[in-house]
């Protein structure tokens, strides 16, 4: 079974065409399914945070059934890793996983690849379920000796022990546009805690705004927690409003933003619109790492948001879009007569 997984995870980070991507990644989430009994009813119970709404596990098990967003995921954070042991010789590399699901999807296959004596991982969940799930996995794989806690707990409040160095975190929380899911409050938590030179995956995720046709916008779905549908192929024409409304990484991680926790985009005149195309619309780039990227609509957690019509904001004079990320994330945007 080991070496299986092996096989799979060199055929994940060699991957180098779309094609030899989807086909790794179907390749590891038929593993992933071959391991849990077929009786198996994953919880659909969502769990809400003070930072967002987590996933149930039977959600963050479907995830793995996006084949390009997994196998980036995954390709990022063992280069990631490569690249803490040219930073950081001679040390064992410690690594938390923050929102693990059932199956520590990032993570399980990269350890295949690498000796036990590298790493120290600390994984965490909200769901019990889900920690049960990777213990189970963990302990049917080998590879409890990489493994120092897989702890039941919130990691929007999570402290890493104290004297020892943490070299990288590992969170995929978000949902598209950073709508819901509690990432910039995990982050805000963790990132403050990786030593100097450390790595947090996603290295980077940035939101555009942009003027576009949302109902010609490709949207990757889950269809009958089996299937792949993007909904068209092509778009029309885009419009860049703003590069950057929001950028999140490890220097601007809004771990001291204060208790409003509300971000403000500059505000937009509606007289400079081109109405070419009809909507205002989000769109969200994922860095993993370097130069392994996940663009719009190649995941549903990049998939565009609209945000307003044009024939709404014609009405207007001026607007502003404003990020709220102290209880469950979200974009609004404000209007004004001017």
């Amino acid at each position: 079974m080991n070496n299986f997984i092996f096989k799979i995870a060199s055929s994940i980070v060699h991957a180098k065409t779309k094609a030899e991507e989807f086909d790794s990644g179907k390749a590891y989430a038929d593993f992933l399914n071959s391991l849990t009994f077929p009786e198996t009813r994953y919880s659909d119970e969502e769990t809400t945070l003070t930072g967002g709404v987590a996933l149930s596990p039977l959600q963050a098990a479907n995830c793995a059934l996006e084949h390009i967003r997994t196998v980036r995921f995954i390709k990022g954070t063992y280069l990631a890793i490569l690249e803490l042991f040219k930073r950081f010789p001679q040390e064992q590399i410690n690594i938390l996983y923050a929102g693990t699901g059932p199956f520590a999807t990032i993570i399980l296959p990269v350890l295949s690849l690498l000796p036990q004596a590298s790493l120290n991982l600390t994984l965490l969940d909200i769901s019990s379920q889900s920690v049960n799930s990777v213990k189970s996995l963990f302990s049917q794989l080998g590879f409890n000796p990489f493994v120092s806690e897989i702890s039941h707990t919130d990691a929007i409040t999570y402290t890493y022990p104290s004297g020892k160095k943490l070299h990288m975190v590992i969170s995929e929380t978000m949902f598209e546009a950073l709508n819901r899911e509690p990432q910039i409050a995990i982050m805000a938590n963790l990132a403050k805690q990786i030593c100097k030179g450390g790595i947090f995956i996603p290295e980077q995720i940035n939101i555009d705004l942009l003027y576009a046709d949302f109902n010609s916008e490709p949207n990757l779905q889950i269809s009958n927690e089996s299937d792949l549908i993007l909904s068209n192929t092509s778009f029309k024409e885009r419009v860049v409003l703003a590069k950057s409304v929001l950028s999140l990484d490890l220097d601007n991680n809004f771990f001291d933003c204060g208790q409003e926790k509300i971000l403000y985009t500059p505000w937009f005149t509606t007289s400079s619109l081109s109405f070419s195309v009809p909507d205002l619309c989000l769109f969200t780039t994922v860095k993993v790492w370097d130069h392994v990227v996940i663009h719009s609509s190649q995941s549903t957690i990049t998939n565009p948001v609209c945000i307003s019509s044009f024939h709404t904001l014609n009405q207007f004079g001026s607007f502003r879009l404003y990020y709220s990320f102290q209880h469950i994330p979200q974009w609004s945007i404000e209007y004004r007569k001017d």
